[in-house]
């Protein structure tokens, strides 16, 4: 096989490497003077295939290595389409995003395309064996920044449907918070038993009485390890070939609002919108100005909800990898603060936070950093855990038997290969 292997360099500068065997696709047959290829692209990395020729069932037998920084980020496979002559721009056929983590090494599998927006299945699949070796010093890098994908990056279009949309997620969080709150009344109007309430009341007021500082963290790893004893882990998301999500109802996933959606303002001829001089740019900044308040507040609701989501998502043990990390560092926490007391453990936080970045500003020069940008690994952690949105998208389309009869049917390689050698 035609290997795309990694230099040792990269190797050693990458928490890990990940193999895509690309084997052969099935799809419908293209116009003539049309080939085709596959491209691989974890975070900021992008790997392409050799062109084939367009049919119905393209044939690569090619593995293709790229590094990995994040082990906790995702891998996009996608079948692009494209003339011979390379006179148009490429066409993207279908995409899958996998997680890394969740990857099973050296098993080939059929994976079932979806559109741009990783929402519906499209009439495409791929054979593909995935191979991931990683270090497991790689777990560290969890409360380091983590790395953004900066292809591709499209600015949300405003609009009123789009703020709208934010609100209900952030809506449904609140009424999700406020349902701990209705437990607690529900606890003291006696709503759950004269037994069980009178015990929840004074094991609750047990605990307030000897609070100490190190029962924070204990009762958070103990509600983690409850909510993993009883093997919950969300809300599972299972797509079928028509690309529809049947676990999260709540959810309504959709992409960005289309322009249609958008006030009649934006509308606008484009020589009055070029013309800066002109004092009509005034007047059209002022009736742009009720769309700029729904920019405004579609990006802030969506903050809130997307980390509303991946903090609930991190608790049910959606990413068992990030929560298990989670629980670890909980249980370091409460070993910690049995022993040093808050007060000095806050104290040798805050010192420790402003030697460092004085170091980096002031310090010696190897120890200066002029363009770090500061981060906090609370909100890094969370940033690994997908949102309900990201999850729909992740999400595998499960094929239908018939479908697996045709593939098998038509490919010539019926025996499962692995990557055990590569």
């Amino acid at each position: 096989l035609k290997d795309n292997k990694l230099p040792t360099r990269q190797k050693e500068n990458s928490k890990g490497v990940v193999k895509a065997h690309v084997i052969q696709g099935l799809k419908p047959k293209g116009k003539k003077n049309k080939c085709c290829y596959v491209e691989i692209q974890v975070a900021n990395n992008k790997l392409r295939s050799q062109p084939v020729e367009d049919s119905d069932n393209p044939v690569w037998e090619r593995i293709m290595e790229l590094p990995v920084k994040d082990i906790f980020g995702t891998i996009e496979v996608a079948l692009y389409e494209r003339d011979t002559k390379y006179q148009d721009p490429p066409k993207l056929l279908g995409i899958i995003s996998r997680p890394l983590l969740e990857i099973r090494n050296c098993d080939t599998d059929w994976f079932v395309l979806k559109n741009d927006h990783l929402e519906k299945a499209v009439d495409c699949q791929l054979q593909i064996a995935f191979k991931f070796d990683y270090s497991y010093s790689g777990y560290l890098g969890i409360i380091g920044r983590k790395d953004e994908n900066l292809m591709g990056l499209t600015k949300p279009k405003r609009s009123i449907k789009g703020a709208l949309h934010q609100m209900g997620r952030v809506n449904k969080l609140s009424k999700d918070a406020s349902g701990l709150l209705k437990k607690v009344m529900t606890l003291l109007n006696w709503g759950y038993g004269p037994q069980a309430s009178a015990a929840g009341m004074f094991f609750g007021g047990l605990y307030f009485l000897l609070f100490r500082a190190f029962f924070i963290p204990l009762t958070m790893l103990m509600g983690l390890l409850y909510t993993y004893s009883n093997n919950y882990k969300g809300h599972p998301v299972f797509v079928n070939e028509e690309g529809e999500a049947e676990a999260i109802a709540s959810v309504n996933y959709r992409p960005d609002p289309e322009s249609d959606d958008e006030d009649e303002s934006e509308e606008q001829p484009a020589e009055n919108a070029s013309s800066a001089k002109k004092p009509k740019m005034d007047l059209w900044e002022k009736a742009n100005m009720p769309l700029k308040i729904a920019e405004t507040v579609q990006n802030k609701a969506k903050m809130v909800s997307d980390y509303g989501e991946r903090f609930e998502n991190l608790t049910n043990w959606t990413r068992p990898s990030v929560t298990a990390v989670l629980c670890v560092l909980l249980a370091v926490g409460t070993v910690v603060m049995m022993f040093i007391p808050l007060n000095i453990l806050a104290f040798l936080g805050l010192e420790f936070q402003f030697t460092k970045r004085g170091l980096r500003k002031y310090g010696i020069a190897f120890l200066r950093k002029p363009h770090h940008v500061p981060f906090e690994p609370p909100i890094e952690m969370l940033k690994r855990v997908p949102t309900n949105e990201e999850r729909i998208q992740q999400a595998r389309v499960q094929p239908s038997e018939e479908t697996v009869q045709e593939q098998l049917f038509k490919s010539p390689y019926k025996t499962n290969r692995n990557l055990a050698a590569a």
